[in-house]
């Protein structure tokens, strides 16, 4: 019994390969511009979901304003950098602020001013924050106000040893992880210990030796310690 099979010429073949190859491009653009439009109706969702937040300027009692400066800078960028937020930006702040006659550069200490200056900004929540020093220990302390309620919706301390730069680049990167939630520490004060090359320090019996990186140790209150308690946490920066 004999079986018949196709022939297709060698002109067929070849126009058929052509039409093949001029549809590939066009299949690939279209597949790109649903995926583009998709991933991009996905991002503005997502976008649209972060609640609009300032940060407004740090305190500080006899700290020199360019370092509060400094620190609340640097707290917006590592907040930003969480995707967790949407910000308005700190001269947007500092505009709204002069022509409404706030006189303090949007510094506040308590819950009221965060509140009256939320809602000339027109955000959700205001974050605020105190620095201070005593004895080599700086205290960093942010409170995120909700302008509808008043209410805190967030507080947390950071007790950092070691230098302004350690604040900076160690302090502000963790306070914003734990603001923004990626971090949920068990208390609400958390202790970072800079170590330096050759110089351990001890606390709560746990020894920590050299090398340029920083270590978040818990203290134990109950034994005899100049040191605040806090959660336990590795860092490196």
């Amino acid at each position: 019994m004999s079986r018949s099979f196709p022939i297709f010429s060698a002109g067929v073949a070849k126009q058929g390969l052509r039409g093949w190859m001029r549809a590939v491009p066009v299949m690939l653009l279209l597949a790109i511009s649903v995926f583009s439009q998709s991933s991009a109706r996905d991002s503005a969702a997502a976008w649209a979901r972060r609640p609009t937040v300032a940060v407004l300027s740090f305190t500080g009692e006899g700290l020199a304003a360019k370092d509060l400066a400094a620190v609340t800078s640097r707290f917006e960028a590592e907040l930003l950098a969480t995707d967790s937020f949407t910000l308005v930006e700190r001269r947007h702040i500092d505009k709204i602020l002069a022509e409404q006659g706030f006189q303090k550069s949007g510094a506040c200490d308590s819950a009221g001013c965060a509140v009256e200056i939320g809602q000339v900004l027109s955000v959700r929540s205001v974050f605020t924050g105190e620095l201070s020093q005593v004895d080599g220990i700086w205290s960093l302390s942010v409170r995120r106000t909700d302008v509808a309620s008043g209410r805190t919706v967030f507080s947390h301390v950071l007790d950092i040893r070691g230098g302004l730069d350690d604040v900076l680049r160690g302090g502000c990167a963790e306070m914003a992880s734990i603001a923004s939630g990626q971090k949920r520490p068990e208390r609400d004060r958390t202790v970072l210990v800079a170590r330096r090359p050759l110089w351990p320090w001890i606390a709560g019996g746990l020894v920590v030796a050299g090398g340029a990186t920083a270590a978040v140790l818990l203290l134990n209150s109950s034994k005899a310690s100049t040191q605040p308690s806090g959660t336990a946490v590795e860092l490196s920066w």
